[in-house]
């Protein structure tokens, strides 16, 4: 990450805003997801944004405009069965978020998750059978596009709203009213 954050640097002379959009999941409960599995979501999901924003911290604090923004899963407010280490590691950065916002609030740069439900993406298929159990646990008429996830990320790096910090975004489709 180190590297990334000075070649970014080097080749664009700097960057505002960091995304962390990296997450992985394995099935399980706490008595039947091992050691292994659980190191690695977490790894992944949870040590993986502390470490990219370790490294861009510092040049965002030079920023004029630093923006962090963690894309999560609203899994950190509902639980979800045989999701033991997904569920752990969303919480977790949910509570990191709101700590970065503290820590480097007064260095100007703003720290939010979006918690996103019900997303259109490729790993999980294009059939409409497949979107089946997905569209039970929304109240909209559709299940969310990764356009619905841009465009507030667009919203809370943008300079109109840099006086929001440490917020869980929930863009869901209201699916966490279970």
């Amino acid at each position: 990450m180190q590297n990334l954050v000075d070649t970014t640097t080097s080749e664009f002379g700097g960057f505002d805003i960091l995304v962390n959009n990296a997450g992985t999941t394995t099935a399980g409960s706490v008595e039947t997801t091992n050691k292994d599995e659980w190191e690695q979501v977490l790894n992944v999901n949870l040590t993986g944004a502390f470490l990219c924003s370790k490294h861009a911290v510092p040049q965002l604090k030079g920023s004029p405009s630093g923006r962090i923004v963690n894309i999560w899963s609203a899994r950190a407010f509902v639980d979800a069965p045989d999701k033991a280490a997904y569920c752990a590691s969303k919480g977790g950065v949910s509570n990191l978020t709101r700590q970065m916002a503290a820590d480097y609030g007064n260095d100007g740069i703003t720290v939010n998750t979006i918690c996103a439900g019900p997303v259109k993406m490729q790993m999980i298929g294009d059939d409409e059978s497949d979107w089946r159990e997905y569209r039970e646990h929304v109240l909209t008429p559709f299940i969310g596009d990764p356009d619905d996830i841009a465009n507030v990320v667009s919203f809370v790096v943008s300079d109109e709203v840099r006086y929001i910090t440490g917020h869980n975004l929930l863009v869901d489709g209201r699916s966490t009213v279970q």
